[in-house]
């Protein structure tokens, strides 16, 4: 046997010795049975909070993965040595490498540890019912995304260098903010054409693009803030401007067009179309 194939048995035998001797911690399935629990308080708010996606904890570059087959049940699945680098606070869902690249919850270890913990789980939630319903459709037709591929980045949702610190998209987005807050929604169409007419239309494509994934995951984390009493998450909107202002700002959209089309947030294609093109 060649010795790198040696070493590399080793460690692999290392590695799930390792695995198998570390204890879970009990606040995994103490926590999920919580979060069950508050998922009984809410489900009522949006069809896609029914639904319950796999859940993987990250601890000390391990991911703890648990599952549901069953409504109102997780059930421990396998632990896997993280492949990648796992930032210490993670809170993300995406085709996970180390669960068959199933849409998966990814959590740091100290999630259940506030209130607060439980609704960002929901929020990731949410944006594994996008993936798994019209989200890829309505990726597929967007210029920006098929740009994207060819060049192999897949990561440009995060890294796509958006003109935040431009002074007239700032004033405007500061504008339109100020507007929806104080629903005055006949100065916030106004405002929205301005920003469809001063971005270029791969800018203007991301911006929506933001609003609508992120923006109606966080108005649905806020329904749930408001169920469960805890403060809403409005951060975001001031500036300097980035990425999570798309958060505040298409969760404010949505609301306008929730006050005049409530149905919309049930058809999340349709709620695309809207914040893109009315």
């Amino acid at each position: 046997m060649k010795r790198l194939d040696f070493i590399f048995i080793c460690l692999l035998i290392s590695s799930n010795f390792l695995l198998g001797q570390k204890q879970i911690n009990p606040k995994y399935d103490e926590g999920l049975k919580k979060l069950l629990g508050i998922q009984k308080q809410i489900k009522d708010i949006h069809p896609a909070l029914s639904n319950l996606y796999p859940v993987a904890f990250a601890e000390d570059s391990v991911l703890y993965i648990f599952e549901s087959d069953e409504p109102g049940k997780f059930e421990f699945r396998k632990s896997e040595i993280a492949i990648s680098f796992i930032p210490p606070k993670v809170l993300a869902a995406f085709p996970l490498r180390e669960n068959d690249y199933k849409m998966t919850c990814l959590i740091h270890s100290g999630v259940f540890d506030t209130d607060e913990g439980y609704v960002f789980i929901f929020h990731e939630f949410f944006h594994c019912h996008q993936f798994h319903t019209v989200e890829l459709d309505l990726k597929a037709k967007l210029d920006i995304n098929t740009k994207a591929m060819k060049e192999q980045n897949w990561m440009w949702e995060l890294n796509y260098p958006f003109p935040y610190e431009d002074s007239v998209f700032t004033n405007t987005y500061s504008a339109l903010l100020k507007a929806l807050s104080e629903k005055n929604y006949e100065q916030a169409n106004i405002l929205r054409n301005e920003l469809k007419q001063n971005l270029n239309q791969d800018d203007y494509d991301y911006m929506t693009w933001q609003e609508w994934k992120e923006g109606s995951a966080r108005w649905i984390e806020n329904r749930i803030r408001a169920r469960l009493g805890i403060e809403e998450n409005h951060s975001g909107k001031d500036v300097p401007f980035n990425r999570v202002t798309f958060y505040e700002g298409g969760s404010s959209i949505i609301e306008m067009i929730v006050d005049t089309s409530p149905e919309t947030i049930v058809d999340l294609e349709k709620l695309y179309q809207k914040i893109k093109y009315e």
